[in-house]
């Protein structure tokens, strides 16, 4: 599976928030009691659009080791991300087929019969989109809140929602099982092809020995290296509520980092593919990057250094090799639309 980088799934996201805002700003032209949960699912995307545009500029400052408090990124699992970010694309997907067809029926019947029929389904897209804005939120206000305490609340319940989500969602839970490892391959492929140019999906030992770029300084990252198994998850009261990771047959993608081990977001692959989406698909294509302000990769440079390359001691043929790879995508420029 080829997996969506985490900057083309948030330039989609913030594309298909604004498309959708058009669209049910349409449906709702006139205001009744039975198009009100047009109104709701208007203000959820408008939410969810506005926290996606604070989380654009979040992991840009990020990236470029500009946050006010660089030492919370550790706060952050990439898995609470990516969990968040695969979720939130499938739920806009399913949203934009959602407003498409009620679209299409309000042509044959009008507006309150077509939103009557899929009410339900409206109402429980808006508490999903809800429930990611919320923990997106967090994710901000762990990284920008000048209070620790309330930092250290946000990361907590972000461990815990990230655990209820995976838990309760299974279809998540299994897309995040079979994920993608941080060079784009999926763990059934590293299985199955254990001396290919992978790196184990095992978490690392820490996370100075990570394979993805780091924040911190080069020099002092010592040379990638495969990570032992891990051991069975503890059982202490410390960690309920943390995100479920290395659990017997419950292997989740980015085990063991966190956005501190992460320089370039474009290497973070989420376990969903552009050709899983609906209607929506073509915007999270390389080809319908837009201009916009903000930019990720900045600190790709670092793609060129001996101690964060693949661990494997097998060089890859010319222009295969996974920075080339990533380097032709790590300028994804992310959307900033016009929402009304």
């Amino acid at each position: 599976m080829d997996g969506l980088p985490a900057t083309a799934a948030i330039a989609g996201l913030l594309a298909v928030s604004g498309i959708a805002i058009d669209m049910l700003w349409d449906l709702n032209t006139s205001p009744k009691s039975h198009t009100a949960v047009l109104n709701l699912a208007l203000r959820e995307v408008k939410e969810s659009r506005s926290s996606i545009h604070a989380l654009t500029k979040t992991l840009s400052l990020l990236e470029s080791r500009q946050v006010p408090f660089p030492a919370r990124a550790a706060w952050i699992d990439v898995d609470q991300l990516v969990a968040t970010l695969t979720d939130a694309v499938l739920a806009f997907s399913k949203l934009f087929a959602l407003c498409s067809a009620i679209e299409a029926d309000a042509a044959r019947s009008g507006p309150e019969e077509a939103t009557a029929r899929y009410e339900k389904r409206m109402r429980a897209l808006c508490a999903r989109i809800r429930w990611h804005n919320l923990s997106i939120a967090m994710m901000m206000t762990i990284i920008n809140c000048p209070a620790d305490t309330d930092a250290k609340n946000s990361r907590d319940e972000l461990a815990h929602r990230t655990t209820r989500l995976l838990t309760f969602n299974y279809g998540l839970a299994s897309r995040m099982q079979r994920g993608l490892t941080p060079m784009g391959v999926s763990y059934a492929y590293a299985r199955a092809h254990p001396h290919a140019h992978t790196p184990s999906p095992s978490p690392p030992a820490s996370s100075a020995s990570s394979v993805l770029p780091s924040n911190r300084s080069p020099a002092a990252q010592p040379a990638a290296k495969l990570a032992a198994p891990a051991p069975a998850p503890p059982t202490s009261a410390a960690e309920v509520g943390r995100t479920p990771r290395c659990s017997p047959g419950w292997p989740t993608t980015f085990a063991g980092y966190t956005l501190a081990d992460t320089a370039v977001l474009s290497l973070i692959r989420l376990p969903v593919s552009a050709g899983e989406l609906r209607g929506d698909r073509d915007f999270y294509s390389v080809a319908f990057a837009p201009q916009a302000g903000y930019e990720y990769g900045e600190a790709a440079s670092l793609c060129s250094q001996p101690s964060i390359r693949s661990p494997s001691a097998t060089p890859s043929p010319p222009g295969s090799s996974w920075e080339s790879k990533e380097r032709s995508s790590v300028r994804t420029h992310i959307t900033q639309g016009s929402a009304r």
